[in-house]
């Protein structure tokens, strides 16, 4: 028996509780572990300067950004291979596999290289600050380096977890979260590279991560990724989207959210007299370490809602999800607004 038999037989004829657990507890891990590059860098960089952390908020919605984009190919090749791996086509699965992965890694890809053509522009336009423009250009340049293997690592956990290997998918993420963790006080205070060398580890563990993830793919019965399987097919896109958009909604409203957020702080910031604006960068951090944490304790909740959008996803139902996502982003985008502007209340006026 084969690999791949064991785990259709055990999908199929394991008790359904159980199985739930097995798979549920190291997906809400890996979804929590993901959040510590963003965690580490703030906890690391808020020891330096209130300039750099801003930078860190400026940034961290286009990190969101990729996520949503990852998400989408993720998920919605991974619906599908999973369906095919219960119709046992494992030819079809992997064929998925390898074109939702390379689809993404292209699109992010193509907005990493106009990030790096167009860089002070975009993080102006995301909330930067003439005083945190200069600490925010090499981070987000970093991260933009790294920027296809973040979405590589995130397409294979999710292919790898809707292939039943939530376990490894869960190693492959901490892998590269644990090394960001120790690689952030080696860089930014031993060489004394700052904001730099916090961009630097990330995109050193999450190029550990994606490697360490596509040899884990090949474990435990997954399909694996075979380059010579790729397709460039209308049909397979078709799929990936009907599968992905309501994470993608989900997902890229989010970083509408955080992109609110700063923007919220920038435009209070202007209503101020110019000397302070010019060296306000104090605002921004503060909003973005609120955030940070924020976002942090409410990742319970929000787990809850992935849950039940999933549940609603793999029975077919894709409309709900979207309109679920749409919702609570949008009231998202208000508290936000609300929540700083009564912050700078009293400052401002």
């Amino acid at each position: 028996m084969t690999e791949q038999d064991a785990k259709y037989l055990r999908m199929t004829t394991e008790p359904v509780p159980r199985l739930i657990l097995e798979m549920a507890v190291p997906t809400i891990l890996s979804m929590l572990v993901t959040n510590l590059y963003n965690l580490a860098d703030t906890f690391f960089i808020g020891q330096t300067n209130t300039q750099s952390t801003a930078a860190l908020g400026v940034v961290f919605p286009f990190m969101s950004l990729i996520q949503a984009v990852s998400f989408f190919f993720g998920h919605g090749s991974g619906n599908y291979i999973s369906r095919q791996l219960g119709a046992r086509q494992p030819g079809n699965a992997t064929t998925m596999a390898v074109s939702g992965l390379v689809y993404s890694m292209a699109v992010i890809a193509v907005a990493a290289i106009l990030g790096l053509l167009f860089c002070d522009p975009v993080l102006m336009a995301m909330g930067s600050t003439g005083t945190i423009l200069p600490y925010a250009r090499p981070y987000f340049i970093y991260i933009l380096l790294g920027a296809p293997f973040i979405s590589g690592s995130f397409v294979l956990n999710n292919q790898m977890r809707l292939q039943g290997n939530a376990s490894l998918a869960m190693v492959g993420i901490l892998s590269g979260a644990l090394l960001n963790i120790v690689l952030d006080p080696v860089f930014i205070f031993g060489l004394g590279m700052g904001v730099s060398g916090a961009g630097l580890a990330t995109f050193i563990s999450q190029a550990v991560c994606f490697g360490i993830m596509l040899k884990m793919s090949f474990l435990s019965g997954g399909v694996g990724i075979h380059l010579k399987e790729f397709r460039l097919s209308s049909s397979i896109l078709k799929e990936i989207t009907a599968g992905g958009l309501p994470s993608l909604f989900r997902q890229g409203l989010m970083a509408t959210v955080l992109l609110t957020a700063i923007l919220t702080s920038v435009c209070l910031l202007i209503a101020r007299p110019l000397p302070y604006w010019l060296g306000g960068g104090e605002d921004i951090a503060g909003d973005a370490s609120l955030y940070f944490s924020l976002y942090a304790m409410s990742l319970p909740v929000y787990q809850i809602g992935m849950l039940s959008s999933s549940m609603l996803k793999c029975s077919g139902n894709m409309r709900v999800p979207s309109i679920m996502s749409i919702m609570m982003c949008v009231l998202d985008v208000v508290f936000n607004f609300l929540l700083i502007f009564h912050a700078r209340t009293y400052n401002v006026m």
